[in-house]
């Protein structure tokens, strides 16, 4: 409800991903082809929904903002931020180790070269990303791939237009293109690529270092978490399987004990020295089962 009351940017934009890195051809047209692109779609019916409208052109793509690969350039600038501080905080500590008077010399000269070690590690440390991110900074931004793509249209009904064409863009693919024809699924390719639409998260929700995370680095932990997985199993069911085997081989020792058969006493039964009968009660059976004895 609270959300229904509050007018944001997500309820104007959705995030493309599965976009093609490069385009050979057009690279620097990257935002104009994924303009053309959603314009384009916007004019074409709706799959089972012929007698829509389309949305007019002036009314359809406000802006088109492209995620590129920094190639760990903005953990690189984010990084950067965390080591000026901390450049910071270790001239802070020398200066206050230099202006300390009541700690004897040695520990205090001792202490003094604590800090100024501390303070040209972090230096250089700051002189490296320095380094690497003026380097990238230089380089052309058009000329960099693309991971991901946020569109915001004018209107909230063209979002959700677009987000209807694609409902189903990330699953059931052949079903799809055999249902709605070979035609229409190449038409919402991009560039001959497969791409997927979802409405876009609040700005304050993205974690634009996350974006730029190596992609070697990522199939790395990818494929580190799934043997994780798999060897965690294979695990558990050594131990289940050879925990069940060791209880299978165990034998329970034998126990000897008496045991008691007593006859239904409503039916007649003889016993030595005592005749029973319907009209027996247990009582009576019970002490001359102990006479016997």
């Amino acid at each position: 409800e609270q959300d229904d009351k509050v007018i944001s940017p997500s309820d104007f934009a959705i995030e493309v991903v599965g976009l093609p890195r490069t385009l050979e051809s057009a690279h620097k047209d990257y935002k104009e082809r994924v303009q053309e692109h959603f314009e384009k779609l916007l004019q074409t019916p709706l799959h089972g929904h012929a007698d829509l409208t389309p949305t007019k052109v002036k009314d359809s793509v406000c802006k088109v903002t492209l995620a590129r690969d920094w190639g760990g350039g903005v953990q690189a600038f984010s990084k950067l931020g965390d080591a000026r501080l901390a450049v910071r905080e270790a001239k802070g500590h020398l200066r206050q180790a230099k202006a300390n008077t009541t700690l004897k010399e040695a520990k205090k000269e001792k202490k003094i070269k604590k800090f100024e070690k501390a303070v040209e590690k972090a230096e250089e440390n700051v002189k490296k990303l320095e380094e690497k991110v003026n380097k990238m900074s230089a380089e052309e931004e058009t000329l960099r791939p693309v991971v991901a793509c946020y569109v915001i249209f004018n209107k909230e009904s063209a979002k959700h237009r677009i987000l209807e064409h694609y409902k189903h863009s990330h699953r059931y693919r052949l079903i799809r293109r055999l249902v709605e024809g070979k035609a229409r699924h190449e038409m919402l390719k991009f560039e001959g690529k497969t791409i997927e639409c979802q409405e876009a998260p609040e700005p304050s929700n993205l974690v634009w270092e996350n974006m730029d995370y190596p992609r070697l680095k990522r199939t790395a932990v990818q494929i580190f978490a799934r043997c994780a997985c798999i060897l965690a199993l294979l695990i558990c069911l050594f131990a289940l399987a050879f925990f069940g085997s060791m209880d299978q081989g165990r034998e329970s020792p034998a126990v000897e004990a008496e045991v008691w058969i007593v006859a239904n006493p409503i039916y007649t039964m003889d016993v030595p020295g005592f005749q029973t009968s319907n009209e027996t009660s247990y009582t009576a059976l019970a002490q001359a089962c102990n006479d016997e004895s």
